[in-house]
């Protein structure tokens, strides 16, 4: 029955696809006709829906060998927006092409428009799917249910994992550990969420563990303690199979991370290693390429800007329009990066960020706009003009926090800093750079140009919201909404993580 509905949900997300390319075909000629660039008539009408079928076939085949529809889900979906925008690349390369050699009387600039229109479409078909998934997964609704065994430093990071990954078909029911006392609570919160946190709680230890799978209906064990010994790990594994219970666990790997881990087979032995950065040649070309032209546009196109927002700063307080700063480059070499000053003359030139969340008395309310727009970083362009940074890549970091990185972080510095990237996208960018370090890793060992568009992309709706929020604020004297549950604030603090090393710290209840 497990296997029927998920193949129902396959089969509607196809049906989905098909219908909103069909439609997208013909609003995208309507759109000719409500521009006056074409007189309507039924025949194109019927034209365009028979050139749509082509383009749904090619679309629908590529999708389903890039996952599309395998159900998988990613850090924030990313992959899986990046992976639409391929499909749609490899179906508009391929329509076009032939389109070319049949010589159909369709235009290249029709293609192209009306790809847009599928992109549109298709892109948010899939975040509502995505926000359908998620919100099962908070609810607990999936009919996977999974539960971490190990509620230490490991099992919390799984945690996170689970909660970013807004698509999955999975729902955690609760925390197995043998240390810490059932009914012992575990809090996870998005720093820019409204919603309250998402809690769950530790359900027993090894001894439980058979009425926990019958009670919740449990699928899957995840063994998140790599610190304990090989015995224990073992008579886990046991349990799982008394209790006829899938399982999978988190290696001993020392203090790597899980997106720093790649697998390979030798023969039938599976071997674990330490993931290599290599990047193609072309790959490298492109995106220099890409940080070039982007840069040299925009720096153009914000040359009538650049003057307001310098009135902006001066009248925001005294001191220089710019301000300089050294940060850390690829392979830690120092730059001086550049930003409009949106703080007081005065301030400690390394103090940490000030979040939106906890305003800061060096911040004014021009230099709060500034920092939440990203108006402030359009100087950077400068930076990835010069090749000291690039379009998307991790933040550059304070040489101050470098000298303290341990060898996992270290392997941020292996690629160039970027202007934008996952962690800026993320709920979680009022946190320091330091603090997130998943994200980065998560994008160095996932880079591609897709997915460097989807991260373009997001960054530009993110800061167009942005800046219509702070207009509407502006204009209409709204006054924010206070958190309706005073007992689960989003400025509460979250639970201090448990370390593999000392499970028996106890968690707040």
């Amino acid at each position: 029955m497990k296997i029927q509905k998920k193949h129902l949900a396959t089969g509607f997300k196809v049906f989905c696809d098909i219908a909103l390319i069909l439609l997208a075909f013909q609003c995208a000629y309507l759109a000719k006709v409500v521009t006056r660039s074409q007189t309507f008539h039924w025949g194109m009408v019927l034209f365009s829906f028979k050139l749509s079928l082509v383009y749904t076939l090619t679309f629908v085949l590529s999708a389903e060998r890039l996952g599309q529809y395998s159900n998988k889900a990613s850090l924030l979906n990313v992959q899986e927006n990046a992976g639409l925008l391929r499909a749609v690349f490899i179906a508009t390369i391929f329509f076009t092409a032939l389109n070319t050699y049949l010589n159909v009387y369709y235009f290249s600039w029709d293609i192209i428009n009306s790809s847009f229109f599928v992109l549109i479409f298709l892109a948010c078909s899939r975040h509502y799917f995505f926000k359908y998934h998620h919100k099962k997964y908070l609810e607990g609704k999936h009919e996977r249910k999974v539960v971490i065994y190990g509620a230490g430093e490991t099992g919390q990071l799984l945690f996170k994992k689970l909660y970013f990954m807004e698509g999955g078909d999975y729902s955690l029911v609760g925390f197995l550990d043998d240390q810490i006392p059932a009914g012992t609570k575990l809090a996870l919160q998005r720093s820019r969420s409204k919603a309250l946190p998402f809690i769950s709680s530790v359900l027993g230890g090894l001894e439980e563990m058979g009425r926990i799978v019958k009670e919740y209906d449990v699928s899957q064990v995840m063994i998140a303690m790599p610190s304990v010994p090989t015995a224990r790990i073992l008579e886990i594994i046991q349990a799982c199979i008394r209790n006829n219970v899938a399982y999978g666990f988190v290696p001993h790997l020392y203090d790597l991370r899980l997106e720093q881990v790649d697998t390979r087979n030798i023969g039938d032995i599976p071997l674990l290693k330490k993931r290599d950065y290599h990047l193609s040649f072309l790959y490298s070309a492109g995106k220099r390429g890409f940080d070039l032209v982007i840069s040299s546009v925009c720096l153009l196109l914000s040359l009538p800007l650049l003057p307001v927002l310098a009135l902006l700063v001066k009248m925001g307080g005294k001191g220089p329009v710019f301000f300089k700063q050294k940060r850390a480059g690829k392979e830690g070499k120092l730059f001086t990066m550049y930003n409009f000053r949106t703080m007081a003359v005065g301030t400690p030139v390394y103090m940490p960020s000030p979040s939106s969340n906890m305003p800061s008395k060096y911040v004014n309310k021009i230099g709060s706009f500034l920092r939440d727009t990203n108006l402030d970083e359009i100087p950077q362009l400068w930076n990835v003009f010069k090749g000291e940074m690039s379009i998307v890549g991790p933040r550059p970091e304070m040489p101050f926090h470098v000298e303290k990185y341990n060898e996992v972080q270290r392997d941020r510095l292996k690629v160039q800093p970027g202007l934008t990237g996952l962690w800026q996208i993320s709920p979680d960018r009022d946190k320091e750079i330091h603090d997130n370090i998943d994200y980065d890793l998560y994008y160095i060992n996932h880079q591609s140009f897709f997915l460097d568009m989807v991260l373009v992309l997001e960054t530009f709706i993110l800061t167009c919201n942005a800046i219509g929020k702070k207009l509407r604020r502006f204009l209409f004297r709204t006054v924010p909404v206070a958190t309706k549950n005073r007992g689960l604030s989003v400025a509460d603090p979250a639970p201090e993580p448990l370390s593999d090393a000392n499970p028996k710290r106890a968690l707040p209840s």
